[in-house]
């Protein structure tokens, strides 16, 4: 087992990326974080409705809110229904967003 899997790990995390998701999505994901790190002043935000908290690691700027993962937020019919959601509007309310971004 070791024989095959040693190999992997000299595979470069962008190749890697390509390799098992078609794409380079994680690869544009940190690009994006890095643009958004220098867009942003030291005191703003953004808040990213998807499953993309990577964002937030590369631009090295904290969410507003806990809900940094949009599936808990989209569990029931409508968005306010949600316990997770109620929380992030109720949040939101306190902590205006700079900008937000959306990925699909």
């Amino acid at each position: 087992m070791l024989v095959q899997q040693v190999p992997l790990y000299q595979i470069p995390p962008e190749a890697w990326s390509r390799l098992k998701y078609g794409a380079n999505i994680f690869v544009y994901e940190q690009q994006l974080g890095r643009q958004l790190r220098t867009l942003l002043a030291p005191g703003e935000t953004f808040y990213e409705w998807g499953a993309a908290p990577g964002l937030y690691f590369d631009s090295l700027h904290s969410p507003p809110s806990g809900a940094f993962y949009a599936f808990p937020l989209m569990a029931a019919r409508w968005p306010g229904h949600s316990p997770c959601a109620r929380s992030l509007i109720w949040s939101g309310a306190r902590r205006r967003c700079s900008s937000s971004t959306g990925d699909s």
